[in-house]
């Protein structure tokens, strides 16, 4: 082919305006003549890649891997893979998040087409995953791949890689990733039974291909992008080869980085990049100069100082959102998606009156894509980003929240221009009360959700417990609370803070943790279903109940039982003490039908089953070893979905505490 840098026609348009830029095949192309500048933190890093540059680069690569099958990774590489697609290339879009917070299906089933997903599993397949000893016991015949592939790989990959705080590790963490991809298949449980499902499809027979595969990203983001490539190159039947991943700029903190698996092809030049609202509290927001990155906890501060440190109305905020919600009701904005909630109306309208009143349209694409915006820091931009849609969703479903997006923007638009009164009042409103509404609407997000109004975000999750358990015992005698959740959701440690902050206030506790009412081996072992065994036999219910009981009416001091390690065999005895104003219970399955009515207060802490895993391979694994991973996948992890599915924790429990956030609702309110 010829390169578009030779391309007289082309070329000469590139010395034009962008304004009067063509397009290829039908694309606009004008973003790629003139990309986004990156952010005022970063833009004296490094030299920016020129208008031409861009192009002429993708030209060499493409040049360079005719033999190949090429991959673009997704991210702000959408000016290449557009630019590529127009060119009538072949090539194949992956986009890649982070393999330790989104779970491993998640990016498995963005790479599958429809069909692929839809498709039933063979029969061959199926009696395999069935033969193997990690069976997890919820497959079964008539599935489709993309059903397996939910339950087989739901869950995120570990890894070494936490938030960098110092520049200086990121060659620690690059080294520390190549050394894990040599043994990468430690830390996939199932992996061979994933690959048998994954066998067939278009991107696992590209691999399986005598031809080489080339990566294209559009900067070097340190280990992890390589880390999270060979995970999911290694669930489909490949695996991460030399030279493989092009670069095209660099990131300046990893300029002087290297691997034996990427290269740079323009070193010493900074891509224009943006960021993420959910990974940074904040966004990129487009000015004249270009993109600057917002974080919203300053420029909270800012209007806060802005607003001369008066006193903030929260009835303003309140106000706001009921008036922004009747007139959505009113004019029957909204549209049927399984995206759309009843206050995504009232958020898009309160973007929309924002773009009006800095004469700015609304870009669908930018906002669901968090490419900036320049309508201002607007709350609600973020809303949107942030509640509504994940980064980390397929892209179908990105397509149809986008779609569902344009619908009700369009019936904003018929209103204006049909019943140009109705936003009167409302813009005059927003004028009013402008620094207040997003001042309230910022620490809103920052430090709460944006969906749920009543997230109790803004206190610290113990200290509310405390003082709602602290009020219940002053009407009952004695009060029996419930921690309950899935193994490695944080029980322990939350009923361990609470107890000791209950005593701190004065209050008596006895602790009980149902693992020390364990039966002996061969109750536990009643059955030849590891799973119904770990449901219905392992604890000793009876026990449980007769001693919470007798602690509520005992007058002695104290009450000594005899209980057994379920490793050990080994009987010890504990000591609980006896009337105390509140009885705090610890474990797994406590809301079940058994032991439910047992407490004046239940506390669910809600962990997805998918995410167990990856916690328990790095809390677990150093102690117990890479056998208790089979367990997790044959008995925990399905026990516990059974148990949910019938006990339903999070419709009869008080309060739910998202394990992974410390954000905490009351039951009765929706949880986003």
């Amino acid at each position: 082919m010829n390169s578009i840098g030779e391309n007289a026609e082309l070329a000469s348009v590139r010395e034009q305006s962008p304004m009067s830029y063509e397009t290829i095949n039908g694309t606009d192309l004008n973003y790629l003549v003139q990309p986004p500048r990156p952010g005022s933190n970063t833009f004296a890093s490094g030299e920016r890649i020129s208008k031409s540059e861009l192009m002429t680069t993708v030209d060499r690569w493409v040049d360079d891997t005719t033999a190949g099958h090429r991959v673009v990774i997704q991210g702000g590489n959408r000016y290449v893979s557009e630019y590529i697609l127009a060119l009538g290339e072949d090539y194949t879009d992956m986009k890649l998040m982070s393999i330790e917070k989104a779970p491993l299906s998640v990016q498995l089933l963005t790479l599958l087409s429809d069909d692929e997903k839809d498709e039933e599993l063979s029969e061959s397949t199926f009696n395999f995953i069935a033969q193997s000893q990690e069976d997890t016991g919820l497959i079964h015949k008539g599935m489709t791949r993309g059903e397996v592939v939910s339950i087989l790989a739901g869950y995120s990959v570990p890894g070494p890689f936490k938030h960098v705080t110092d520049d200086s590790q990121l060659s620690q963490e690059l080294d520390k990733c190549i050394e894990m991809i040599e043994t990468i298949e430690e830390r996939l449980p199932s992996l061979a039974l994933i690959q048998a499902v994954l066998r067939g499809t278009r991107l696992a027979e590209i691999l399986a291909s005598d031809k080489p595969v080339h990566f294209i990203d559009d900067l070097f983001y340190r280990g992890r992008t390589l880390f999270t490539l060979a995970v999911v190159l290694k669930a489909f039947g490949g695996t991460l080869q030399k030279d493989c991943l092009s670069t095209i700029g660099c990131d300046p903190k990893s300029r002087a980085l290297e691997s034996p698996y990427h290269k740079v092809l323009l070193p010493n030049k900074l891509y224009p990049f943006e960021n993420s609202v959910s990974t940074e509290l904040g966004y990129w927001q487009q000015s004249d100069r270009g993109y600057a990155f917002i974080d919203l906890r300053e420029h909270s501060k800012q209007l806060y100082e802005n607003f001369g440190g008066r006193e903030l109305n929260t009835e303003v905020f309140t106000v706001w959102e009921e008036l922004i919600r009747e007139w959505c009701v009113k004019h029957q904005i909204g549209v049927e998606s399984k995206f759309v909630t009843d206050k995504l109306p009232g958020y898009l309208l309160w973007f929309k009156l924002e773009a009006i009143m800095n004469g700015n349209e609304v870009d669908v694409d930018r906002l669901v894509d968090q490419k900036g915006s320049n309508s201002g820091p607007s709350v609600s931009f973020a809303h949107i980003l942030d509640n509504f849609i994940s980064q980390e969703e397929p892209v179908d479903n990105r397509l149809e929240f986008k779609e569902a997006l344009r619908i009700m923007i369009a019936q904003i638009d018929k209103i204006i221009k049909t019943q140009p009164d109705e936003l009167e009042s409302l813009l005059k409103y927003l004028q009013e009360h402008l620094p207040e509404i997003n001042i309230l609407g910022i620490n809103k997000l920052v430090d709460g959700s944006a969906e749920t109004t009543n997230t109790l975000q803004g206190r610290n999750v113990v200290e509310f417990l405390t003082q709602e358990i602290a009020e219940l015992s002053e009407v009952n005698e004695c009060c029996v609370v419930g921690v309950s959740g899935v193994d490695t959701s944080g029980k322990t440690t939350l009923s361990s803070e609470l107890k000791s902050q209950l005593e701190q206030s004065g209050l008596r506790v006895t602790e009980i943790q149902i693992d020390d009412f364990s039966n002996d081996s061969e109750v536990r072992h009643t059955s030849d279903n590891p799973i119904l065994n770990y449901l219905e036999h392992t604890f000793n219910i009876k026990k449980l109940k007769q001693l919470i009981a007798t602690l509520a009416r005992d007058q002695s001091d104290m009450v000594i039982l005899e209980h057994i390690n379920p490793v050990t065999g080994m009987s010890y005895l504990k000591s609980y003490d006896v009337r105390p104003d509140v009885i705090l219970v610890e474990g797994v399955f406590l809301f079940g039908e058994e032991l439910v009515d047992e407490f004046d207060y239940k506390v669910h802490i809600d962990l997805a089953i998918g995410k167990m895993l990856s916690r328990a391979i790095e809390r677990d694994v150093p102690k117990l070893g890479i056998e208790v991973v089979r367990k997790y996948l044959r008995k925990y992890m399905p026990a516990q979905w059974i148990y949910e599915q019938n006990a339903r924790p999070k419709e009869i429990a008080d309060v739910i505490v998202d394990a992974e956030t410390g954000n905490f609702v009351l039951a009765e309110e929706e949880m986003v």
